[in-house]
């Protein structure tokens, strides 16, 4: 090969070397813009894969939130009330009068071979007044000196609408031994007992103002009396009332059986409690500012070891210390209507039947016992949450639902004691709040004794108010 073919041959290899440089570059940059443009692309990937998982996210809150609507819609439907909760009537704003007796054919009034009863006046009367006609209806002669014979006598029954002033003299005494009885400084005027406990009376048991017993005083018996001494009588009495209070806990730790129940009370503008322990003798009625569990181991130290307590489902009396406790059934049938018009479950329906049953005067404890154990081991449907939470709570008391039938003095119900705080919120609906929390204190104290009272067949007026004023 002669050095031209040579060189030639060197030009083309050297060109095509060449060639393939500039094709290396322009691949390598072509490769360098792909993996930016990859890296581009994994980047976006990666952002598009958290804003899917967000959007996931919030398609499960908002299916939770549609869920909890739904419900809660439901629930709007279902109102509660004390028919079929723990709610008070008087928060039934529209809430119809039913019935709770069977429908009679018998009409309303007194039915045939019913005893009567007419007002009698045995006794001697105060005064008594001749009732004659003065002139002859028909000829007008004068009937003033023509003798009469009394044809019937009849008897006004009023009272006597005036105030009562006693002047007390107090001497001194000088005995022939020496010794000087002077009399203790007195205030010039005060007020007598009968008129105390009247005007006590009158604001713990007829609800009645401060405002309104002054003005009672002032128009009925013509007695001005300010509102600060209606309110400083409430504390004296509420205080002389303490040592009978002290004797009614003591009563009722005696009690086999004890009925208990709490409800709200306003004082100073804050919630406050009125606590109440009652047995079918003794009301025992106490006020504190909390509703926690340590305010029933204040009042009982020692517990209740020899009593069967019955009460709702208030979680504070569970630990108490007591012989039993068995849960309000009454309450518990209400709850049931709820759960039924609410989740509409059969358990329900059935639960509440049984509740219903345990009232019968007939009742059979086996057959008692043995649909309550039906119940309590079936198995609800993951949709009623409200009911799968109330038999979860029954499976947990399980020995709370079936005291009654064991012993004869405990009732299925705490009736007793709602009817014993009736008058504490017929008191809160209309005073709305007390002023004190003294005050508070002394009118559970009297509302104790009179209770109490009540239940033993005294006077409230005489017994308790006047004795508690003297």
């Amino acid at each position: 090969m002669d050095t031209e073919t040579i060189e030639n041959t060197s030009e083309i290899v050297l060109s095509f070397i060449e060639q393939l440089r500039v094709e290396i570059t322009e691949l390598k940059a072509e490769n360098s813009e792909l993996k930016a443009e990859n890296s581009e692309l994994k980047a976006e990937n990666s952002g598009l894969k958290a804003e899917n998982s967000g959007l996931k996210a919030k398609n499960l809150d908002l299916e939770s939130k549609y869920t909890a609507l739904e419900a809660q819609l439901h629930k709007l439907g279902v109102k509660k009330t004390s028919e079929n909760s723990s709610i008070p009537p008087s928060k039934d704003f529209t809430r119809k009068n039913i019935s709770l007796r069977k429908k009679s054919d018998k009409k309303s009034g007194g039915q045939k071979g019913h005893k009567g009863t007419t007002l009698m006046f045995n006794g001697t009367p105060d005064v008594i007044e001749d009732v004659k006609p003065d002139a002859c209806p028909n000829c007008g002669n004068d009937w003033t000196n023509i003798e009469s014979t009394i044809k019937q006598s009849t008897y006004e029954i009023g009272v006597v609408m005036s105030r009562k002033v006693t002047q007390e003299n107090h001497h001194q005494v000088t005995c022939t031994c020496g010794y000087s009885h002077v009399p203790k400084r007195q205030p010039p005027v005060k007020y007598g007992p009968t008129l105390s406990g009247l005007a006590t009376y009158l604001n713990v048991k007829h609800y009645l103002s401060f405002q309104r017993v002054t003005q009672f005083f002032a128009q009925v018996f013509g007695i001005p009396i300010s509102e600060g001494t209606v309110a400083n009588k409430l504390i004296q009495l509420g205080q002389n009332s303490e040592p009978h209070v002290a004797q009614i806990a003591k009563e009722i730790e005696k009690s086999p059986v004890v009925g208990a129940d709490e409800t709200n009370g306003a004082c100073q503008a804050k919630k406050g409690w009125f606590w109440c322990f009652q047995t079918p003798q003794a009301t025992l009625i106490k006020f504190n500012t909390t509703r926690k569990k340590t305010v029933i181991s204040e009042i009982f130290p020692n517990g209740l070891p020899n009593s069967i307590i019955v009460t709702d489902r208030y979680a504070a009396y569970n630990d108490f210390p007591c012989k039993g406790h068995q849960f309000c059934l009454a309450h518990l049938a209400r709850n049931a209507i709820y759960l039924g018009s609410l989740e509409k479950t059969s358990w329900a329906t059935e639960f509440l039947s049984w509740c219903r049953s345990c009232f019968a005067p007939d009742l059979v404890k086996s057959e008692i016992l043995e649909r309550l154990d039906r119940l309590l081991s079936a198995e609800l449907f993951a949709k009623t949450p409200q009911t799968r939470t109330l038999l979860s709570s029954l499976q947990k008391h399980r020995s709370k639902l079936t005291i009654f039938p064991q012993y004869p003095d405990v009732p299925p119900d705490n009736n007793a004691s709602e009817r014993a705080i009736r008058n504490i919120k017929s008191k809160m609906k209309i005073a709305t709040q007390f002023r004190t929390t003294a005050g508070a204190i002394c009118y559970a104290n009297l509302q104790s004794v009179t209770e109490t009272c009540a239940k033993i067949g005294g006077n409230v007026f005489k017994d308790v108010f006047v004795k508690l004023a003297t």
